[in-house]
């Protein structure tokens, strides 16, 4: 689902890998790394956003609405046409 607004994704824990990725004594690089694995889409919701938060000026709670105007939907990178 990510893939359609952004080529990387953050780490998204599911409750029973949290406490190891916090763990930095008793966990070693490479099974904090195994922890990091596409997160199922259906833990997320996409919703658009107010462009409003791209500027740190702006905290009120209007940006936590939808914006008034829509905006287009996302296209997955491999659903556009390659460009020649």
């Amino acid at each position: 689902m990510l893939a359609a607004l952004h080529e990387r994704m953050p780490a998204i824990l599911g409750p029973e890998a949290v406490a190891g990725w916090l763990d930095l004594r008793a966990v070693e690089a490479g099974a904090a790394a195994g922890l990091c694995r596409p997160c199922p889409d259906e833990w997320l919701t996409l919703a658009p956003a107010d462009p409003r938060v791209n500027d740190h000026r702006n905290d009120d709670p209007g940006l936590l609405s939808a914006p008034a105007a829509p905006f287009p939907a996302p296209v997955r990178p491999e659903a556009q046409g390659r460009l020649l």
